[in-house]
């Protein structure tokens, strides 16, 4: 049953790696031609959210047995970060989240941004899933708008 999970975890790490990078720019084309702005930022975003809700399940049903490594490393060493951090610091750092938040939703996508979160911070499940839902509208509106505009402005060329 171990063996079960790893393999399902591998599965939509590499299926939402694929669907994210390699398969990216054509299904957005295909569906901005296809369903037009409306239609394909909707669709990209509900597929974005239910693979990123899916990671948080997938994580939280491995984190039931272990938890893994990488995550405990990565939680100590921001640990020992926070207590050598000045006040001035510790706000700029709050400030800046937001912004942490959409820079990382647009490069790493949705559902490297909800592991992210999910691994290093203790965000409760109801404001990860917010934060997951949100990263994916974000994430299918900006990317649909750029492509959508190319569109356009290839069909007023030609």
């Amino acid at each position: 049953m171990k063996r079960f999970k790893q393999i399902l975890i591998a599965v939509v790490v590499v299926g939402g790696t694929i669907a994210s990078f390699v398969l990216f720019e054509g299904i957005i084309v295909g569906l901005a031609a296809f369903a037009g702005f409306w239609g394909a930022s909707l669709i990209l975003s509900a597929i974005f959210i239910i693979l990123s809700l899916g990671a948080i399940f997938l994580y939280d049903y491995g984190q039931k047995e272990q938890e893994y490594r990488l995550v405990v490393r990565i939680k100590n060493w921001l640990a020992k970060q926070e207590q050598n951090i000045k006040p001035w610091t510790r706000k700029l750092i709050k400030r800046s989240l937001p912004l942490g938040f959409l820079v990382s939703t647009e490069i790493f996508g949705p559902l490297i941004t909800t592991i992210i979160i999910k691994a290093t911070t203790d965000t409760n499940k109801k404001r990860l899933r917010i934060l997951a839902i949100l990263s994916s509208f974000i994430f299918g509106f900006t990317w649909v708008a750029i492509y959508s505009g190319a569109i356009y402005g290839i069909k007023k060329i030609f």
